[in-house]
């Protein structure tokens, strides 16, 4: 856990030079993804599992290349006098990291609960950049609409690890 809370200050840094899309950031509506609202459709027990161990695979990896990108981030930051990366190295390391959380896309799944695990993982990293546009973009709208981001990625944390937990469980995968 604390893992992902310095890969989500180092983003904050990085986010900011990010181009904004459609304008300012707006408040997430119903950012948490219910199973029932993900459904594609019934899957094998099989398939679910097969589904399943994808995802944690690529939680795992994705987790080592973001330690990777932490300790180019950190390294490049210890380089400036004033600890500060320019707007190009904080353009090039957010669009090292979007790669990183971007992959999850390429998962092939269908199954309703691993489908909305999945999609809350996406949401987070959509927040974690939006927060970082919030600091640096829009310092005036950064109380309220920060807290409201922070908010968000607290249920999107809790709803991802009640749906691990209870497949976890339903598989017989210890943790």
């Amino acid at each position: 856990m604390n893992k992902n809370i310095i890969f989500c200050l180092a983003l904050l840094g990085t986010a900011a030079c990010q181009p904004q899309q459609n304008g300012a950031p707006k408040q997430q509506a119903d950012v948490v993804v219910k199973a029932d609202k993900a459904a594609q459709g019934a899957v094998s027990s099989e398939q679910k599992l097969k589904e399943y161990q994808a995802l944690l695979a690529w939680e795992a990896q994705a987790g080592e290349q973001i330690d990777g990108w932490m300790q180019e981030w950190r390294k490049r930051r210890a380089a400036h006098k004033n600890g500060r990366l320019a707007d190009e190295e904080n353009r090039e390391m957010a669009k090292q990291a979007g790669e990183i959380y971007g992959s999850i896309n390429q998962l092939n799944i269908h199954d309703a609960e691993v489908k909305a695990l999945q999609q809350n993982l996406q949401k987070s990293h959509q927040l974690y950049i939006r927060m970082g546009d919030f600091i640096n973009i829009q310092p005036k709208a950064r109380t309220a609409e920060m807290q409201q981001a922070f908010a968000d990625t607290a249920l999107l944390t809790q709803q991802a690890e009640r749906l691990k937990n209870k497949l976890n469980q339903e598989f017989g995968i210890k943790p």
